[in-house]
């Protein structure tokens, strides 16, 4: 049935998750997914899930004011699908609008509360907004969803709560399960307890950079304060075209344990080139920062 849009669009939305499993043939899996999102939409304009696809597309080329828009039409069209729910508060956490993405993602846990990917951007979202009680609820409920043992939401919740010993641990077996390495979490968490090794781990993560192909060296480098390694990897993430990715680390920066870096002075460089900036010119501060034309702060007001 080619004049099938609900199929055009399932397409769209498996060729854009499929292109983040594998290393050859990503591009031309996004390029298809683009295509069929717009084959989609170009059958039927009222196909709510190419809307989303899309506005995932979007996101991942830094396109914000696209990608929210095509968020929005899919919402709009469909306000029961708890991805276009869940792809609208990521995006809104990768901007720095924690409080308002969680008003999404808490909108798609009521329509899919069994969806254990979803509790883990809960999780980010409650961990941004330093509730740590939250975290700790949805850490439960991700353990008991998740089929694997890759569980931000345990050691999100001992960094909340000082408790670096435990972090460790509960990180390196998600490592282990993800990266089949613990050799990144060890490497961080050795630089956090003696400063003096901060060097030498940074030589150490960047050394593995492609032991964390999937997931970037970002939030190993920002968790030991090396602001200025992390900014580094940042822009080559984005150099490769892997915009989500360098999406996904920004999450890391609003961190509640993480806020006395977000005077990096290399921040607001990264901020314009990634097109926050103007979409906080246009749409109003995100929650941890201040624009004022071209001057960027951010820190606790």
């Amino acid at each position: 049935e080619p004049d099938y849009a609900e199929a055009w669009a399932t397409l769209a939305g498996a060729s854009i998750v499929r292109s983040f499993q594998v290393d050859e043939g990503a591009s031309e899996l996004i390029r298809q997914g683009r295509s069929a999102a717009n084959k989609a939409i170009e059958i039927n304009p009222n196909t709510g899930f190419a809307y989303a696809a899309r506005g995932l597309l979007n996101i991942r080329e830094l396109n914000w004011e696209a990608a929210m828009a095509d968020l929005d039409s899919a919402i709009e069209l469909n306000p029961n699908e708890s991805n276009s729910l869940l792809w609208k508060g990521i995006g809104l956490l990768m901007l720095g609008y924690n409080a308002e993405a969680l008003d999404y993602l808490l909108q798609a846990e009521k329509v899919d509360p069994v969806f254990a990917l979803l509790q883990s951007w809960i999780i980010v979202a409650y961990t941004n907004l330093d509730e740590a009680e939250a975290v700790g609820r949805h850490a439960d409920k991700e353990e008991a969803f998740a089929s694997n043992t890759n569980n931000s939401g345990r050691y999100v919740l001992h960094l909340l709560r000082g408790d670096l010993e435990a972090a460790e641990q509960t990180w390196a077996l998600a490592d282990i399960e993800t990266l089949e390495s613990d050799v990144l979490a060890r490497t961080a968490f050795g630089a956090l307890r003696d400063p003096a090794r901060k060097e030498a781990a940074i030589s150490t993560l960047l050394e593995n950079e492609q032991m964390s192909a999937s997931r970037t060296l970002f939030p190993y480098l920002w968790l030991i304060g090396a602001t200025d390694a992390a900014l580094d990897h940042m822009h080559r993430i984005i150099d490769s075209g892997r915009g989500l990715r360098a999406g996904i680390g920004l999450v890391t920066i609003w961190a509640a344990y993480h806020r006395d870096q977000l005077d990096a002075p290399g921040l607001p460089e990264l901020f314009e080139r990634i097109g926050a900036a103007d979409y906080w010119r246009k749409h109003g501060d995100p929650d941890l920062c201040r624009v004022s034309g071209d001057n960027i702060e951010c820190g606790e007001k």
